[in-house]
């Protein structure tokens, strides 16, 4: 899972992209920042990740936290800093 946030008029969005052995669409996410607490939810249109809220904490490495999907925790995730696997 690769997260890259910019700032916006209205807060943050971010582009998301999942890869399950090769790169999913980009999904457009608006981005919750409060302190060190990030959150986003996965657009309605995407099959499986759609609905789907990711909650988790920033620091100086990256994301840390996990999808929780109709009220079932999904694997902790963790999104480094910097580019990412696709950019490269």
């Amino acid at each position: 899972m690769e997260l890259k946030i910019v700032r916006v008029r209205k807060g943050y969005q971010g582009a998301l992209q999942i890869a399950e052995g090769g790169p999913s669409e980009l999904m457009a996410v608006d981005v919750e920042c409060d302190g060190a607490s990030v959150k986003f939810t996965g657009p309605d249109v995407y099959r499986v990740y759609g609905g789907g809220v990711f909650e988790g904490t920033l620091d100086s490495k990256g994301i840390k936290g996990r999808f929780r999907f109709k009220g079932e925790d999904g694997d902790l995730e963790t999104l480094h800093r910097g580019r990412g696997y696709w950019e490269q």
